[in-house]
């Protein structure tokens, strides 16, 4: 027999009691210790507490952040890499009506769609931006990114960032806040219980922020 046929398959506990949206026969292939299925979970019972499962449309970009278009029971599109600002734009524009949730990670945001994510703040573009940081590109290895903090190893750079080379980390929360026309920027950790609650005031605030 395979190894698979094997092994008894118990049927696990719902993730979350308020995590409606949440699509549960979906394997999350997030890194362990990884705070993305966390933030899954949160924005699932955001959008229950809210009643806007109807009204939502989940825009992911290319990477780590691409599985929530499997795990979030709600209208979701798929886009290039780096250009999840750019649809959101352009969706926004046409369905006014919708409440748009971009979703990506540090790599998809901050690297090569930091073009259009800055463009869209500059502009007021009505949507909100999800981005998970994990200080590193997550999905092709590990390697040191934009974000990336001077402490964290990574496996180009396994003694942390070298100013001298490559340069400080982008703080996207605060060049994001620099532009008029974003109205709503925050920073938090999914570390601990304490922090998740603390997360998921700031995410209803900022969806309450676009309603």
């Amino acid at each position: 027999k395979q190894m698979s046929e094997t092994i008894e398959r118990i049927p696990a506990e719902k993730v979350s009691p308020h995590a409606d949206t949440y699509i549960e026969h979906f394997p999350p292939t997030f890194c362990p210790g990884c705070g993305h299925g966390s933030l899954n979970i949160l924005l699932s019972e955001a959008i229950k507490e809210l009643d806007i499962q109807k009204q939502t449309i989940l825009v992911c970009g290319v990477g780590c952040g691409t599985t929530a278009m499997g795990l979030q029971d709600v209208n979701r599109i798929a886009t290039p890499h780096g250009r999840a600002s750019d649809v959101a734009t352009g969706i926004s524009r046409v369905l006014s009506d919708r409440i748009l949730i971009q979703y990506s990670g540090d790599g998809d945001a901050c690297a090569i769609g930091l073009g259009g994510l800055i463009h869209a703040c500059a502009r007021r573009e009505n949507f909100i931006i999800l981005i998970y940081n994990n200080n590193a590109y997550g999905m092709t290895g590990g390697q040191l990114g934009p974000t990336t903090c001077e402490v964290v190893p990574t496996t180009t750079f396994l003694h942390g960032r070298d100013k001298e080379v490559q340069g400080y980390p982008l703080d996207i929360i605060e060049l994001a806040k620099s532009l008029p026309g974003c109205v709503f920027a925050a920073r938090e950790r999914l570390t601990s219980g304490k922090n998740m609650f603390k997360a998921k005031k700031t995410l209803l605030k900022a969806i309450q922020y676009h309603l």
